[in-house]
């Protein structure tokens, strides 16, 4: 990484941290149970999924659609998983004609930066793109992921989803388990 680029990314998660989704970063990391969207500690602690999911509800009901936009454009500019697996659930919770502002932003985050939340982007991606299916059998999606076998699983897995809930094998894919785990989520209304 460049100076510059260092420089760049210090002001971008600063303005993330005392940003609108700031809490779910400082004091206590909110953002880990979101990695899986199950909760694996205490409900009495002070990082589990349900206090996450409620920061985030939290800001979205308190701000406005533009600063909200301007909240997760913010995050996905980042070169930090933290901030795009945040920005991943605020745009599922968001309504459905801002998502699509974001569709293109994640696609080049998967083919150009390689978060390490990209399971978990695919996931969101496969929610909000009625395009998902097409763009991930296109030449410029498989060539980019051509030497990542994880990915392709994870896109293969994906796209033959329905009635999946368990994994085919052993390894760990997480991008089916993350969306199985977020539509149960949004059904039971925490998101």
């Amino acid at each position: 990484m460049r100076k510059r680029d260092i420089i760049k990314e210090s002001f971008i998660s600063f303005r993330c941290i005392i940003g609108p989704f700031g809490s779910l970063f400082r004091r206590f990391p909110h953002y880990l149970p979101l990695l899986t969207l199950e909760n694996h500690q205490d409900i009495d602690s002070p990082i589990n999924l349900d206090l996450s999911l409620k920061k985030i509800n939290k800001e979205i009901k308190s701000k406005s659609v533009k600063d909200i936009d301007n909240a997760v454009k913010l995050l996905l500019n980042s070169i930090n998983w933290r901030n795009h697996l945040v920005g991943c659930i605020v745009i599922i919770k968001i309504n459905k004609e801002n998502q699509q502002s974001f569709i293109e932003r994640l696609w080049d985050i998967c083919l150009n930066k390689n978060s390490w939340v990209l399971p978990q982007i695919l996931a969101t991606l496969s929610i909000i793109d009625s395009e998902f299916q097409r763009k991930v059998k296109s030449k410029e999606i498989k060539e980019a992921f051509l030497n990542n076998k994880m990915v392709v699983k994870e896109i293969e897995l994906l796209l033959h989803s329905k009635n999946r809930k368990k994994y085919p094998d052993e390894e760990p894919y997480y991008g089916l388990s993350w969306k199985n785990n977020l539509i149960g989520l949004i059904k039971e209304g925490k998101l």
